[in-house]
């Protein structure tokens, strides 16, 4: 598995994705089908990639990097919004000190319009990504506020949404573009 991961960092994902997926036919376990659905996800391929993590799942039904991704998928591509649910549950449940399955979470909670559980999910994530980002002397992932902004302004709380946003855009190098597009639609909402 090694090198199949080694042909990801390179981002080689077509080699490594032909490699993981000969790790399975030999030895189907749930870190195998959970890296190969991020690379499907990577490379843009959403069936493929919640096909793995379903299979993951099954190996592994308490694998909560599967049980977050597939939460988001569902999410991001108008699934079931009730199993997204549980599986953020599931996978904050596992990692209470990951930052990114309480951004999932919240993230469902917002399109599921509960604002109020969302906000308080995304504020969770902020602040464990902060303090992560300040143990490990880096810069924290600016697409948590973002989100947060977002939930925020859903919720009337416009200053504090401005805040987030703004506060995001100042690392706009490490937001997605999407990211980029949220941020400043939120601004544009005010």
């Amino acid at each position: 598995m090694a090198y199949a991961g080694l042909l990801a960092e390179q981002n080689r994902a077509d080699e490594a994705v032909a490699q993981y997926k000969k790790i399975i036919e030999k030895r189907p376990g749930a870190q195998a089908f959970t890296m190969l659905g991020i690379l499907e996800e990577t490379r843009g391929n959403r069936t493929e990639a919640e096909a793995a993590y379903r299979s993951a799942l099954e190996k592994e039904p308490d694998m909560p990097i599967a049980a977050n991704n597939l939460a988001w998928l569902l999410a991001e591509n108008n699934g079931n919004l009730d199993e997204a649910l549980r599986l953020a549950n599931s996978a904050v449940s596992k990692g209470q000190s990951v930052a990114g399955y309480y951004d999932t979470l919240g993230w469902v909670y917002l399109k599921k319009g509960l604002t109020s559980p969302a906000v308080e999910q995304l504020k969770k994530a902020v602040a464990l990504e902060e303090a992560s980002a300040k143990r490990n002397g880096v810069a924290p992932n600016p697409g948590y506020r973002v989100r947060l902004g977002m939930a925020l302004a859903k919720a009337g709380d416009k200053a504090s949404a401005k805040r987030e946003v703004e506060t995001s855009l100042q690392r706009a190098d490490f937001l997605s573009q999407r990211e980029v597009n949220d941020a400043k639609n939120v601004l544009a909402s005010l």
